[in-house]
């Protein structure tokens, strides 16, 4: 007993010393201007609310729906107080599980005037202290000693409540404020004063301490569960742990076995978690983290994604058996550099400029690689690159951080360096070279500036101003165009003019290009062709002021023209700026006939691709690549990954000429085509978050709004957005694709409605609206690699894909009574639903209309009047004057690519309605088509036309698709299983006829692969069974037959009657036969919402559909009547009491035992309760003849005549053999003399019933006991193999 105090006492101790658990205070006040938790703060609109989070603690504001969140200041009637008014709500939680709410004092203001009371609380408990005031009070306390995670008060007065400040007081087990310092923090295990601290709180009851001359260590060994959190010990404070924790104080660590997980509490988006490892295996991100740095020097860097907890799984692959781990750092969100002087972008900045500043929102530190303070004077590197790489250098910054840090930056030009005129300078700051006070290190910062140069007036056209760039013209006046300046020009030494038109690069030096007479403009030759597109490239510093002593030179000028001479042609369109290709480039070839009109390409068409670099020493043979024909393109499109090299020149050669499909003449002569790649500085893009976020589901108002949306991926450096671009938001399956355009930057004008995709700055921004998104849909957004480059022409390392999901309409309804099993038959529409149509089509108020095809051989209902009144997108199909859902359509959901087109019909072949000559046809496309509420574990069946230009394809995740067959009407069944979970199933289709839909969640095993002699099965089942649909969806006849009631239980033999349309009623009973492979199970479906087949009154098979009438052997039993099993078991009770498997399947006496659900047994009518036999053979296709190859049966031939194939008459057996009774013949395959031959009496022990899957009791003759073992056969069932040792039933 003292043992157990002392240790209690230590633990006590312990935990006071941790402040573990220990009270802590806080206050939220309206007088407190300065503080943090300064009511005042919130401005809470009616019926809207705010919070304010500190410490641990979030105190939310939910106005009332009449009244808004009120401020007094100080000195109105009301002094500074909080007015809440009736109705208005305050909820104070715990930002974490172990956050305890123990009290919570209100006070209101104190003048005689109106205070305040609550009057009802919220919670998981307490008292409220006055809990009701017959008046105003200045306080009013809750209290609760064990403490609630969140508490919530409504103030239900008819006035208003005016608080001056509340008082809180809870505990904690975790992370705050108090037990750790706000973050960011770092759990430094390196620190030898936090182990001194650390010492007397490691525990002998929990840590085992280890001090020989290798270790200096303490291991939770055999107390995981107790220490798991780590609240114990100053060193492990706030953060938790799974299994094992090893803090080894020698090596400044803290080890952690493979599979362990570390969880570090509230954390906030946009910080990282930064881990120093002494050695050992990786460390996985499991909640809340994406990998930031990838572990490099021993250091791995996580970001955390969301607010909440985030976990970290120790690598259970990893070769090592663990991990060392001497530093956790939570860091702030990486500081925000801004270039300030001059301006990121900026333009016109004088060359004269001998420094650039660069400010930051946070104070700045110089931090050394261990990620520690540098107290001493820091000097920061950067590098500044000039657009032409003539005039790089390196520029420095130099800074003493003191206590607060610095927030300004001056990178100075080196001694003798100066800026050059009319250049476009990159300052690059590499990441991780300045960190804020946190320890986190800037992400690689790219500012760009340009310097003042020439002042260009624009390029003319003879007289004409050249506004558009591109300019499309027929004839350039004198074949020229003039480049006009505010100064008098000249040519310098490096004078360079490129005029490139995608097939021949003209580069000009002085002589090809003159000045004008007045030395205001240059005038460039271009002689135009049919189609071409034109680059013109004056290059920076190709022209200077003539004044004498200026330095001014011109910046670099780019015009594109585009040729609309007529005739034919084929043109590089794409790379667009053919001196300045991207990496990552698409090439797009157009063609054009001879009257200028864009004009199909026939054929796809192979090429070669080289390149060579600037001063030609170098070469890149990319090899054959294929232009796809599309339409009037040859598009040629890089692989993932696959990038060309900066500053070379490529050609791309045809290896055969292209022609136009059904043109005369049609052969395309150009089949050589050049571009330069561009110069490229940085890193490449890198997607930081999306919104809508990665598998998120986007708020139903943001479907289909009817002002345009966004969705937005933000990069981590500023973007451009490449010429021919091929960017896809599409439902996932789907072809249709609401922006699914090539985008090019030069189109303008009567293109801009093309332009939804466009970037601005870092962010690439997709806009929607109207019919662009689909109800219930998941999404697919895929960025390629040729379509995005960074600020210094980097393209992204690889495809970006993310996909989102939709929900489902708020209209949506699934009016189905029954959804676990469910067939949808669209060739069986009833008359009374055409006749709902019928007045849907005569109101001529919705989207329902009614006519002949163009050939006028059949009948369409459906979306004809859509143009007048929408189709109703995402939700079921309705009509009628009450305008409810059609019956053979509930559940299901369609969403149409237009919801003003005629793309849905009901098709009447030969205008006939009959059963049998309808079918759903979806015309055109893509549509979708929702299965709601498919249950887990189910397959699902369609029945579609799968023609040439049919597309019918899966939307949605965790689905697989099993098969799909050609039936015997020559039309698909797509089949598709789920998982465990029920979720809704959407498919994309075009062009699709749709006949059946079926959901299956039962099957039925006919007949054993291993076992010829097993080939029926008996059946039922709860609901009712159309067995006519196995062959039509699942390519396998099973038909159904029943018994007759006419046989009685002295027959030899039944045969069997096949049920009408092969369809049974619920409950009914069956016995299966296939034509497929025995052993093989099959689908069980149910009967379309038309179909109710009657169960019959002449069938002598029971189902056992699970109530104890038909499975309990007692209750089965029915006066006058005999019960039998199928099966092909027998347990014959010789001296061994062997269990014989029989070869032949026949109904048995039912005796004893209880009974599984969804089969049947045969209930034959006993007159005057004779002596039924006790076996009954299938009189079913030739069953009955031959040789019955099995043990007879004692009760069968018992005093029976029996002769020997030679005719002889023998009263029994004597020996084995062949013998005939009753015209048929038996083999004797044992003898065995029953010491009591007059009584035939059956014992079968407990353990032989129980392996059969039969209840224990005994069995005999009609229900006798037995008292002796005598020769006798029994059955039991097994007609499904994977069941055989429990399923006793056939």
């Amino acid at each position: 007993m003292k043992r157990l105090i002392d240790f209690c006492l230590l633990l006590l101790m312990v935990f006071w010393g941790s402040n573990a658990w220990a009270d802590k205070p806080m206050t939220f006040s309206a007088t407190y201007p300065t503080s943090d938790c300064n009511l005042t703060q919130l401005n809470v609109l009616e019926g809207k609310s705010q919070s304010i989070e500190n410490g641990g603690i979030t105190l939310t504001i939910t106005a009332a729906s009449g009244a808004s969140w009120n401020n007094a200041v100080a000195g109105s009637n009301h002094g500074q107080t909080i007015g809440l008014a009736t109705d208005a709500n305050i909820t104070i939680s715990g930002s974490s599980a172990e956050t305890k709410i123990t009290k919570i004092v209100f006070h209101f203001e104190d003048k005689d005037k109106n205070k305040g009371y609550f009057t009802e609380s919220s919670t998981t408990g307490g008292t409220l202290n006055p809990t009701k005031a017959t008046s105003y009070v200045t306080t009013q306390t809750w209290s609760l000693k064990e403490g609630a995670n969140s508490v919530s008060f409504t103030n239900n007065n008819k006035d208003k409540a005016y608080i001056t400040s509340i008082d809180i007081t809870y505990k904690t087990g975790g992370l705050d404020n108090y037990t750790v310092q706000a973050y960011p923090y770092t759990w430094n295990f390196r620190d030898e004063s936090l182990w001194k601290n650390s010492e007397s709180q490691f525990v002998s009851e929990i840590w085992t301490n280890s001090t020989d001359t290798e270790h200096d260590e303490w291991r939770n060994t055999g107390h995981e569960p107790t220490v798991a959190t780590g609240y114990d010990v100053d060193l492990l404070r706030g953060l938790r742990f799974t299994g094992h924790v090893c803090a080894d104080r020698k090596n400044k660590c803290v080890f952690l076995l493979k599979n362990a997980t570390i969880k570090i509490p509230s954390l906030h988006k946009g910080q990282k978690v930064k881990i120093f490892t002494y050695r050992g295996v990786g460390i996985l991100p499991t909640t809340n983290l994406k990998v930031s740095q990838e572990r490099k020097d021993n250091i791995e860097i996580y970001k955390v994604t969301q607010d909440g907890d985030a976990i970290l799984t120790i690598d259970p692959n990893g070769a090592d058996y663990g991990v060392w781990i001497s530093q956790i750092s939570v860091l702030d969100a990486a500081p925000v550099l801004t270039m300030t002087t001059p301006a990121n972008k900026a333009t016109e900045v004088d060359p004269n400029l001998r420094s650039i500043t660069v400010t930051s929102e946070k104070p700045l530190w110089a931090y050394d690689v261990n990620g520690t303070k540098t107290p001493t004077e820091k000097t920061i590197n950067a590098t500044l690159t000039s657009d032409d790489g003539a005039n790089n250098m390196e520029v420095t910054a130099t800074f003493t951080a003191d206590e607060t840090g610095v927030k300004e930056l001056n990178f100075t030009l080196p001694q003798g360096k100066q800026l050059e005129s009319a250049t476009t300078y990159t300052l690059n700051i590499p990441e991780n070279m300045i960190m804020e006070t946190s320890g986190t290190g800037n992400k690689n910062c790219r500012f760009t500036f340009s310097t003042k140069g020439l002042k260009y007036l624009g390029a003319y056209d003879g007289t004409t101003e050249i506004k558009d760039n591109p300019y499309t013209v027929s004839t350039l006046d004198n074949n020229r165009v003039a480049f006009a300046f505010g100064e008098k020009i000249e040519k310098t030494a490096d004078f360079k003019v490129i005029v490139s038109d995608g097939t021949t690069v003209n580069t000009y030096t002085k002589d090809e290009c003159v000045i004008s007479t007045d030395y205001m403009a240059l005038y460039v030759p271009v002689t135009l062709k049919a189609g071409k597109y034109y680059s013109i490239n004056i290059t920076a510093g190709s022209l200077q002021d003539a004044k004498e002593g200026s330095t001014l030179k011109n910046n670099q000028i780019v015009l594109h023209l585009i040729s609309s001479l007529e005739g034919i042609s084929l043109s590089m369109t794409t790379p667009y700026n053919q001196n300045e290709a991207p990496l990552t480039t698409r090439i797009i070839l157009s063609a054009k006939d001879n009257d200028g009109k864009n004009a199909n390409i026939k054929n796809n068409v192979e090429a070669t691709l080289e390149g060579k670099s600037a001063d030609g020493s170098l070469t890149h043979n990319i090899g054959t690549v294929t232009g796809i024909e599309n339409g009037n393109k040859l598009v040629f499109t890089p692989k993932e990954g696959q990038q060309l090299r900066p500053n070379y020149t490529y050609t791309l050669k045809l290896n055969q000429k292209a022609e136009l499909k059904d043109v005369k003449d049609g052969t395309l002569d150009d089949d050589t085509f050049v571009f330069t790649t561009a110069k490229v500085i940085g890193n490449a893009p890198i997607v930081e978050s999306t919104s809508p976020a990665a598998e998120s589901t986007i708020p139903v108002g943001d479907v289909q709004p009817s002002a345009s949306k966004q969705i937005e991926i933000k990069f981590n450096e500023d973007i451009q957005l490449l010429d021919g671009a091929l960017i896809f938001c599409r439902p996932m399956g789907g072809s249709e694709s609401y922006q699914s355009i090539e985008y090019y930057s030069a189109r303008s004008g009567i293109y801009d409605e093309y332009n939804k995709i466009h970037a601005e700055g870092n962010k690439l921004l997709f806009e929607y609206s109207g019919q662009n998104l689909f109800y219930g849909m998941r999404y697919e957004v895929t960025i390629p690699t040729y379509a995005i480059v960074g600020n210094g022409g980097q393209p992204m390392e690889k495809n970006f894909k993310f996909y989102f999901e939709t929900p489902k309409s708020a209209e949506a309804s699934d009016s189905r009574e029954r959804k676990d099993v469910y067939t949808w038959d669209f060739t069986n529409i009833s008359a009374s639903t055409f006749k709902k149509i019928n007045e849907s089509v005569t109101e001529n108020k919705t989207y329902w209309g009614k006519r002949y095809t163009k050939n006028g051989n059949d009948l369409e209902y459906g979306s004809s009047n859509a143009g007048k009144s929408s189709f109703a997108q995402g939700q079921e199909i309705k009509a009628g004057a009450s305008n409810t859902p059609l019956p053979e359509l509930r559940g299901l959901l369609f969403n149409l690519v237009k919801n003003d087109k005629d793309r849905f019909q009901i098709v009447c072949k030969n205008k006939s309605e009959a059963k049998g000559d309808t079918y759903l046809f979806l015309n055109g496309g893509t549509h979708y088509v929702t299965i709601q509420s498919v249950p887990a574990n189910a397959r699902v069946y369609i029945e579609h036309n799968g023609g040439d230009k049919e597309m019918f394809n899966l939307n949605t995740l965790g689905v697989e698709s099993i098969k799909t067959i050609t039936n015997s009407n020559d039309n698909r069944v797509s089949v598709y299983q789920l998982g465990n979970t029920t979720k809704d199933l959407t498919f994309c289709v075009q062009n699709c006829k749709l006949y059946r839909i079926a959901i299956v969640k039962d099957k039925k095993t006919i007949g054993s692969a291993t076992q010829n002699c097993i080939k029926y099965a008996t059946y039922s089942q709860s609901y009712p069974v159309d067995y006519s649909l196995n062959e039509r969806l699942n390519g396998t006849a099973v038909t159904a037959y029943s018994v007759s009631t006419d046989y009685q239980s002295n027959a030899t033999s039944v045969n069997f009657t096949e049920l009408p349309n092969n369809q049974s009623a619920s409950g009914e009973g069956v016995i299966l036969k296939t034509s497929g492979n025995l052993g093989e199970s099959h689908p069980i479906f149910t009967t379309d919402f038309n179909t109710t087949p009657q169960k019959l009154t002449s069938n002598a098979l029971v189902g056992t559909t699970g109530d104890k009438a038909t499975t309990e052997f007692e209750k089965a039993k029915k006066d006058g009547y005999q019960n039998y099993i199928l099966t092909t078991r027998y347990f014959h009770l010789n001296k061994d009491d062997q269990v014989i498997d029989g070869n032949r399947q026949c109904f048995y006496k039912w005796v004893n035992g209880n009974v599984k659900s969804n089969l049947a047994y045969l209930q034959l009518e006993n007159p005057s309760n004779a002596n039924a036999k006790t076996v009954i053979y299938l009189d079913w296709f030739g069953d009955t003849t031959g040789i019955h190859d099995m043990t007879a049966p004692s009760q069968v031939t018992s005093g029976k005549t029996y002769y020997t194939l030679d005719g002889r008459k023998v009263t029994s057996p004597t020996q084995k053999g062949i013998y005939i009774i009753n015209g048929k013949k038996i083999i004797i395959k044992r003898i065995y003399i029953a010491p009591m031959a007059e009584t035939i009496k059956l014992n079968l022990s407990s353990s032989v019933l129980e392996s059969a899957g039969i209840g224990n009791g005994s069995l005999g003759a009609n229900g006798e006991d037995a008292q002796a073992k005598q020769f006798n056969t029994w059955n039991f069932d097994d007609e499904e193999e994977e069941e055989k040792q429990s399923n006793i039933w056939e």
